[in-house]
């Protein structure tokens, strides 16, 4: 059979255009399965203390939630991933008293919940009558006597760790605290062990994206690991739900008597059970690449 130079020069433009092709669906598989980038987060030079307080982080925190009720910051160092969230709205408070907060970590960067902290461990916190000497009740009481009872968190999918209910004066591992500030803010703070996340340490140069989720469910009661429901302020990244600290839905403080304001705007962050949507699931993911720093 002969063949034309026109009908040649067919076959070897096919044959081309399938090494082509298929050379570029490899690299595609490839980089799908290669790790994530994301910014890269910020190294905490100083002590944190899982104390409930968050003066040691230096305000503002550095993120908050879209409507300005939440805010936090994650940071890391060699040894640990810090977290510390804070709010000064009423409901967003009651929230975090009652129904918990979760907090997830997916050491690939996703959003997965297969590692997951939930504090406090309860089905539901159960809402005291503290009343004052005029007999009515007294919210302030009633919200220091739910962080009294507030005493145990539980744990799943960590590294070495069993999946169980620790006590927070267990802080062989992982360390927890909630508590208010000198501001009124309710401030949850935990510090987790990297060694307990990654299975190898992380170096100049081997430091992984991973991500963090905060989760703070409704008065339903706690939800299992795979729960569905996300909020509408669910952000992906630097971007979606979270906002600078700064910025509208920010923290400020200092000496100058605002302590540590936040809000909508510039009027801050106002208490009160009409901010916030007590039927809203609070959530918000930060996605970042674990900072390092030579000693």
């Amino acid at each position: 059979m002969t063949i034309t130079m026109s009908k040649f020069a067919q076959i070897l433009y096919m044959r081309k255009y399938k090494y082509i092709l298929g050379f570029s669906i490899i690299t595609l598989v490839i980089a799908n399965c290669s790790p994530k980038e994301y910014p890269l987060g910020k190294y905490q030079n100083t002590a944190i203390v899982a104390d409930g307080d968050a003066s040691d982080w230096g305000l503002p925190l550095r993120f908050g939630n879209e409507n300005g009720s939440l805010q936090y910051a994650i940071t890391n160092d060699k040894e640990n991933i810090y977290i510390s969230v804070a709010s000064s709205d009423q409901a967003t408070q009651m929230k975090m008293l009652r129904a918990g907060i979760k907090i997830f970590i997916d050491p690939k960067g996703n959003k997965s919940k297969d590692i997951s902290l939930t504090y406090p461990f309860k089905d539901q916190m159960e809402m005291p009558k503290e009343r004052n000497q005029n007999g009515n009740l007294d919210r302030n009481a009633m919200k220091q006597k739910m962080i009294m009872d507030a005493d145990i968190f539980s744990t799943t999918g960590f590294i070495n760790m069993e999946n169980r209910i620790y006590d927070l004066k267990d802080t062989s591992h992982i360390k927890v605290a909630m508590n208010f500030d000198t501001y009124n803010n309710l401030v949850f703070e935990s510090i987790i062990p990297i060694k307990n996340i990654l299975s190898s340490p992380i170096t100049n140069k081997k430091t992984p994206s991973i991500s963090v989720g905060i989760m703070i469910n409704t008065f339903g009661g706690q939800r299992p690991s795979g729960s569905s429901e996300m909020s509408r302020n669910e952000g992906g990244g630097m971007g979606g739900g979270m906002r600078s600290g700064m910025g509208n839905g920010g923290m400020r403080g200092g000496m100058g008597g605002g302590g540590m304001r936040g809000g909508m705007g510039g009027g801050g962050m106002r208490g009160g059970m009409g901010n916030s949507n007590v039927n809203n699931t609070i959530s918000n993911w930060y996605q970042f690449k674990l900072a390092y720093q030579a000693d």
